[in-house]
């Protein structure tokens, strides 16, 4: 048996501990970095009352939690089923680099009639599946000004609790953020509009990640 079928069957048994003790839906996940599990969940939905514990992402907060960070660079995740648009942008936003997954999104809605695919029709449609409208305020965009000229100082206080762990199995991330860097993503023309234009790819580029041992 290779490690990707050992792994995906431990994942399979995270899914049935949760139906079995009745936490949720038939889904279980286990992450691994180097050989070694390093974060394990299944579906929590209806025992937590969260829609978005699912396996996989409550298997990221495990693994984060145990590893003390938020970057999952290097990292494998297993899950029983192909991950949901949630967990998809999870994975994503927690830099996981390999997915492996059993049961295909159409397998688990011949099934369960699980509305997955549905959603990410929907999105690759652009069509918006719940309605929504802006509305702005005085003071809308203070909280960002306010974590832009603070340049960092939440994150590094993060960097420093972390700069003593000597355990080799900790990584610890460093989130810096630099003032010049997130000044230059509003209008060009005044640095305090409310355009304030945070792409997902500029927000990712301005931030640095860094492994301690």
């Amino acid at each position: 048996m290779d490690s990707d079928e050992r792994f995906l069957k431990m994942a399979v048994d995270e899914a049935f501990e949760g139906i079995r003790a009745g936490h949720g839906g038939p889904f279980g996940c286990v992450i691994v970095r180097d050989g070694d599990v390093v974060g394990r969940g299944h579906n929590r939905v209806l025992t937590e009352s969260d829609p978005t514990a699912h396996g996989e992402v409550v298997a990221i907060r495990d693994a984060c939690s145990r590893m003390k960070t938020f970057d999952l660079s290097g990292c494998t995740l297993y899950t029983s089923s192909e991950p949901c648009p949630m967990c998809r942008a999870a994975i994503a936003w927690a830099n996981v680099g390999r997915v492996v997954f059993a049961a295909s999104m159409k397998e688990t809605e011949d099934v369960l009639g699980f509305r997955d695919q549905k959603m990410i029709d929907a999105l690759r449609n652009g069509e918006d599946l719940t309605p929504s409208d802006r509305v702005t305020f005085d003071g809308y965009l203070e909280p960002f000004y306010e974590y832009r000229d603070r340049d960092g100082v939440i994150y590094r206080g993060f960097e420093d609790s972390n700069s003593s762990r000597n355990s080799p199995s900790t990584v610890s991330g460093c989130f810096l953020i630099s003032h010049s860097q997130i000044t230059s993503t509003l209008h060009p023309s005044d640095s305090r509009s409310s355009r304030l234009r945070l792409s997902r790819s500029t927000f990712r580029s301005n931030f640095a990640f860094q492994n301690s041992v």
